[in-house]
């Protein structure tokens, strides 16, 4: 019998379990997997902070692009393989920079939505380019 005044030891524990299992539910534990390396193929733009930020379990690619090339490029569009560790194709995205015409030495920020995810096998990926050169 516990004297009045006093708590049972038992209810403590109670509590502390109680706690333990409300922050484990309120936070969300984030696993950082390494992020998928990729590469930016193209003659005409150059690449700068390409990196890929994960979202759930999906990954947005994110760079910035400048025309390297002689010409005005209009109607760029960039185009995401998504490879698995095998380097098999697993997935294909199409996107645009946020400036599709661009004169020489300008830049445009881009970011691609990619809908494989890493538990889907998403490993590293490939950025290519298409455009329409103005000839001036």
């Amino acid at each position: 019998m516990i004297e009045p005044g006093f708590k049972d030891p038992k209810e403590g524990n109670k509590m502390k379990l109680i706690i333990v299992i409300a922050i484990v539910l309120i936070i969300p534990v984030s696993v950082h997997a390494q992020e998928p390396n990729g590469i930016f193929r193209s003659d005409i733009l150059s690449v700068n902070n390409l990196t890929a930020v994960q979202y759930n379990d999906t990954y947005n690619i994110l760079g910035i692009i400048t025309n390297i090339s002689n010409d005005t490029l209009n109607g760029i569009k960039l185009s995401l393989e998504v490879y698995n560790s095998t380097n098999n194709l697993i997935g294909l995205t199409q996107g645009a920079p946020t400036y599709t015409i661009l004169e020489p030495g300008q830049s445009s920020t881009f970011e691609i939505l990619s809908d494989v995810g890493r538990l889907n096998g998403f490993d590293h990926y490939i950025i290519k380019t298409g455009y329409y050169a103005s000839f001036s």
